[in-house]
């Protein structure tokens, strides 16, 4: 009815606080969030652009793959958008193997992430899913503009399933001693880490900004184990990039697990990132806006920032539960 009277199909809006000012359109929020096939093909009848930047990146996000038949049945360009990253982001096999068998790109990049063979490895997807992209044409020794290769990368983040799934297919197995010493962390192999770094006593003073943000790859991926050993043995709490430190960005997962650790070694509860926000802001955050949330766990770490020392805002946001544990500590309703 409001397309009959003269809606716009094609309508968007921008989120205030979007820095990127991305266009949401009437179609993203029909693919991209309420997963509607039915309304997104009245859209796209009246024309919808399926290719608008966000439908089919969002799209997916979700587990079902109708919205995904029907945008490329209205002509989405699937190597236009890193909608298959995005797919990989989430633990999906048949999703994988709709891009692939729709024609996506197993060897598109993602600027400095490489190709979706790199994206997979560091992503923690499945065996499965790594020998689904190989088999139709992922470059098994494709190199990032750091020259790491998968191979590399399943060493450094202690993917020990992928080590000989790689090498049959083909991966050269050089590695450097950086990679092996980043890989022990992640294992939490303390005992091979310290015989590393006894071996070379240089081997901190080489590490770069890359192999030294291992530390938030780590928080990001929930591995407590290995951020506790790398807190313990050389790395740096402090270190962060855009999006804010290892504490920052393991309150917006919702890591409840990694975020004692990090405040048990003390991280800060202050610090900024480049959006202006505290650990606890990036949580409260997260408890909204991160795809993978989980019931209950960013309300766990509010109170755990909390506890811990972190000043609690004058008005409550966030998720129900998140809401409800900012009001218990004080916070007004909003």
């Amino acid at each position: 009815m409001l397309l009959e009277h003269g809606a716009n199909a094609n309508a968007f809006y921008i989120q205030k606080d979007d820095f990127f000012k991305r266009k949401l359109s009437a179609l993203y929020g029909t693919v991209g969030i309420a997963g509607n096939a039915a309304v997104a093909k009245v859209l796209l009848e009246a024309g919808a652009d399926p290719n608008d930047g966000e439908s089919l990146y969002h799209a997916a996000e979700l587990p079902s793959h109708d919205c995904l038949d029907l945008l490329y049945q209205y002509g989405v360009n699937l190597n236009a958008t890193p909608a298959l990253f995005r797919k990989l982001d989430f633990d999906d096999y048949f999703g994988v193997k709709w891009f692939m068998e729709h024609g996506t790109d197993p060897n598109q990049t993602l600027g400095d992430h490489g190709t979706s063979l790199h994206w997979a490895v560091i992503r923690g997807r499945s065996p499965s899913a790594i020998e689904l992209l190989i088999k139709f044409g992922a470059e098994v020794n494709a190199h990032r503009p750091d020259g790491k290769t998968p191979y590399m990368l399943a060493v450094r983040y202690g993917r020990t399933d992928l080590v000989d799934i790689l090498r049959i297919h083909g991966a050269s197995t050089d590695i450097d001693r950086i990679d092996s010493l980043i890989g022990a962390y992640a294992t939490a192999n303390k005992d091979e880490a310290l015989k590393i770094i006894k071996d070379e006593p240089a081997a901190f003073s080489s590490l770069t900004f890359n192999d030294r943000i291992m530390l938030l790859e780590f928080a990001e991926l929930n591995k407590a184990e290995s951020v506790n050993l790398m807190l313990e043995i050389g790395f740096d709490r402090s270190i962060k990039k855009e999006e804010g430190t290892a504490l920052h960005i393991a309150g917006w997962f919702g890591h409840i697990e990694t975020v004692r650790v990090l405040t048990s070694h003390g991280a800060s509860l202050t610090e900024r990132n480049e959006y202006g926000g505290t650990p606890l802001d990036s949580t409260v955050h997260g408890s909204i806006h991160c795809p993978a949330r989980r019931q209950g766990t960013h309300a766990a770490v509010v109170a755990a920032l909390i506890e811990a020392g972190a000043t609690v805002p004058e008005k409550a946001s966030g998720s129900k539960d998140v809401y409800d544990v900012l009001c218990r500590y004080g916070a007004s309703e909003s």
